[in-house]
């Protein structure tokens, strides 16, 4: 499935009434007649991610990464990839539940 099409089953999900993209960025509005339109891609913020998660009430428990202490580059790198790998479970979790709706 296509990071888009996984993005608008999420907001589905999350009761967003429109959607539309504005140069591959996605934006979401609660109003169903109106213009507020907000960015929004939890794929790729994490506070979007986040309160996706919350309105959904999902239960979230990222791994954790442990490293010596000669190693912050590394440590930093598998941070970020579990960070990324969060975000994505979260949602994968939303679109499936978006897929329902």
């Amino acid at each position: 499935m296509e990071d888009r099409e996984l993005v608008e089953m999420a907001a589905r999900a999350c009761g967003y009434a429109r959607m539309k993209y504005f140069d591959d960025v996605p934006y979401v509005s609660e109003d169903i007649n109106g213009d507020n339109f907000q960015s929004w891609n939890p794929l790729s913020h994490d506070g979007d991610a986040l309160r996706l998660a919350i309105k959904l009430n999902m239960r979230v428990s990222p791994g954790k990464a442990e490293f010596g202490k000669d190693s912050s580059a590394a440590c930093s790198s598998i941070n970020q990839t579990i960070e990324e790998a969060t975000r994505r479970a979260i949602v994968l979790a939303a679109a499936e539940i978006g897929r329902g709706s």
